[in-house]
């Protein structure tokens, strides 16, 4: 695990340390290293220019290309199948 100094203005610090002193975390390295990674898992990987519905496309092109389709679920039946079976529900 690597190290990174950082300076943050005094409010920040005093909210980090008020979750230290109610329990949420044991100290500010914790705090902070939590923090980070829960908002890292927030931001898109995609381009700004993209958007959601193009990367979903291009996605489905590849997938389309392959000589055969990846086996996406644990059953022998097809698609059209489980389909047929759920409606019959």
């Amino acid at each position: 695990m690597g190290n990174i100094p950082i300076s943050l203005y005094d409010e920040i610090i005093a909210k980090i340390d008020l979750l230290i002193k109610k329990g949420y975390y044991k100290n500010r390295s914790e705090a902070l290293r939590d923090q980070i990674v829960k908002n890292l898992s927030k931001i898109s990987i995609m381009d700004d220019d993209q958007h959601e519905e193009e990367v979903y496309q291009e996605l489905l092109d590849k997938l389309l290309k392959l000589p055969t389709p990846p086996q996406l679920l644990n059953t022998k039946k097809s698609i059209t199948e489980l389909v047929s079976e759920g409606r019959e529900r």
